[in-house]
């Protein structure tokens, strides 16, 4: 009885402070997604709940306005999210044992919350329900050697990625790899037109594991941009070089010149 009436106490505080937390953040989330707080309070409060009930994971709005933030099992998981809801289309950002997902302006229901909530039940799922816990633990001490090597690369934030930081990395891929990039690009990621869809899935896939984040639509596969992580786009390009290499000798890109 004790334990029931504790319970419910400490989530009905967990909503108010929640609720406190929202409030407090609502002159910047004002000024930087043009929400009302009623309207953004929904959003957040309906991701978290899909996410609890679909994957049973534990959010709440990130300190930062425009993502909720979300509780990993360990850091091997939220490394693993981070990089397979990148590879689905969804905005995402990682930290230690955390991940933060958006929530944007105007977020619908049946559109975005849903997307949101979808592909980063999907990838969880698999995480938890398809790879055994000694294979997770390798997955982890493979991300951290491979980190030590390698650092993982990922997109810049958007008020850091200014409008002539993609030049430098469509240069370095240009004269690396004779690739050529797309004038339009997102925020933070610079796109490149491959020739077919499975050429394009293997090179975002190999870019993964060569620890750039990576991300396509059709047949466009788009690369991170972090002028301060990456300067003029080297180790970008060149990983980028490696795997277009690999995928030429695959005949993956027998068309592409």
């Amino acid at each position: 009885m004790w334990a029931a009436s504790l319970v419910m106490m400490v989530c009905s505080w967990l909503s108010y402070v929640d609720r406190q937390i929202l409030a407090t953040l609502s002159v910047a989330i004002l000024a930087d997604t043009g929400l009302s707080t009623e309207r953004y309070t929904e959003v957040v409060q309906e991701i978290c709940r899909g996410l609890e009930l679909a994957a049973d994971l534990q959010a709440a709005a990130a300190p930062e306005p425009g993502w909720v933030r979300v509780r990993c099992f360990t850091d091997a998981m939220a490394d693993w999210l981070l990089r397979a809801i990148t590879m689905e289309n969804v905005a995402v950002r990682g930290s230690t044992r955390t991940i933060d997902l958006p929530a944007g302006p105007n977020y619908r229901v049946d559109k975005e919350i849903k997307n949101v909530i979808t592909v980063t039940a999907k990838t969880c799922h698999y995480w938890v329900g398809h790879i055994p816990r000694a294979q997770q633990n390798q997955i982890g001490r493979l991300f951290g050697t491979i980190g030590e090597e390698t650092p993982l690369i990922g997109p810049s934030d958007a008020d850091a990625t200014a409008s002539d930081a993609y030049a430098p990395l469509a240069t370095a891929i240009l004269q690396r790899a004779g690739l050529r990039t797309m004038g339009r690009h997102y925020t933070g990621w610079l796109g490149i037109e491959i020739p077919d869809v499975r050429a394009a899935i293997w090179m975002m896939r190999a870019l993964v594991v060569s620890n750039v984040l990576a991300r396509r639509e059709d047949t466009v596969l788009y690369v991170p941009v972090h002028p301060s992580d990456d300067p003029g786009g080297e180790q970008v390009a060149a990983r980028l070089t490696r795997v277009w290499q690999l995928a030429r000798a695959r005949n993956l890109l027998s068309q592409f010149s």
